[in-house]
């Protein structure tokens, strides 16, 4: 832990064996939450404290209780979605929806060039939950369910599950450089 004061919270990350082990790069990570009323702000600042370019991307994995699946609306605009990253992207409906699709563990939308807000309305605890971010760091969009769970995830992304083995699918930090990754989340 590296701060807390009333309403925040910081917490630090630098490489040890384990994260050497899997991901060889030298970095400082600082996580920043706060909390202002319904309100949750999350800052991430990825730092390369190393001496070769740091290629990673950022993907935060929020879960927000849900009272069922088909009780749940979105409200998303993006670019694209579909269930699955590779390949060519189709076009996004207008009602962007989560479905549980039969013989699968899970239901998947991936976007791109999703537009902030996020939001989605359950309508079974009346409960709406908004995500905002800046959408020139957050460029894709990820909404996840697990059949059976109640939860759904919505969350901003700049790229997706290994990403940083693909070439041109992530950010690369040059050695003493660092960005931050700010997004909220509203409750209402």
């Amino acid at each position: 832990m590296k701060s807390a004061e009333d309403g925040a919270i910081e917490l630090t990350l630098a490489p040890n064996g384990l994260t050497k082990f899997v991901y060889p790069f030298e970095f400082l990570l600082t996580m920043r939450y706060t909390l202002d009323g319904a309100t949750a702000g999350l800052a991430l600042t990825v730092e390369n404290t190393g001496d070769k370019p740091l290629p990673f991307s950022v993907g935060f994995h929020p879960y927000f209780a849900a009272s069922r699946l088909e009780n749940v609306r979105f409200d998303v605009t993006a670019a694209t979605c579909s269930q699955d990253a590779k390949g060519e992207q189709p076009a996004a409906p207008a009602e962007i929806t989560l479905t549980k699709n039969p013989g699968s563990a899970d239901s998947i939308r991936l976007m791109t060039g999703v537009k902030s807000p996020m939001r989605f309305t359950d309508s079974g605890n009346g409960h709406t939950v908004t995500v905002a971010f800046d959408e020139s760091v957050f460029t894709n969009g990820v909404l996840w369910q697990q059949d059976a769970e109640r939860f759904v995830c919505m969350e901003p992304w700049n790229g997706w599950a290994n990403s940083v083995n693909e070439a041109g699918r992530h950010i690369e930090l040059a050695p003493g450089e660092s960005q931050t990754f700010a997004w909220s989340v509203t409750v209402g």
